[in-house]
């Protein structure tokens, strides 16, 4: 004949511990909704964009007498630029004392002086 061994009452540590698992999941934060999206950068990813090194620029108070040396990728050597002028499809919006603003594919693009 098998014996039905009787239920073991649990210790009160044990209740103790189901107790508090019990609370803790009643009390969990409830996840949060789903974040929404972040608006595209205007700023354009350097994976898309040619890649610039702005070797030096002159800035001036009067914007037509800025000038910038780039060097693009693949353009062959240095450049002179102007505010206002195109290389290929970028176009230099603003020179800054220590960088060089760009558009490129309606996105801006700010490059620093030896980067």
């Amino acid at each position: 004949m098998v014996s039905k061994a009787e239920p073991v009452a649990e210790s009160p540590v044990q209740q103790m511990a189901a107790l508090t698992r019990t609370e803790a999941a009643a009390q969990a934060p409830k996840p949060s909704p789903p974040l929404a999206r972040a608006k595209p950068s205007p700023v354009a990813s350097a994976e898309f964009a040619p890649e610039i090194t702005v070797l030096q620029t002159s800035w001036h108070p009067t914007p037509s007498k800025r000038a910038a040396r780039v060097k693009i990728a693949g353009g062959g050597a240095a450049q002179q630029l102007r505010e206002g002028e195109d290389v290929g499809a970028l176009r230099v919006v603003k020179i800054e004392p220590s960088a060089v603003v760009f558009t490129f594919q309606g996105r801006e693009l700010r490059r620093a002086v030896g980067k």
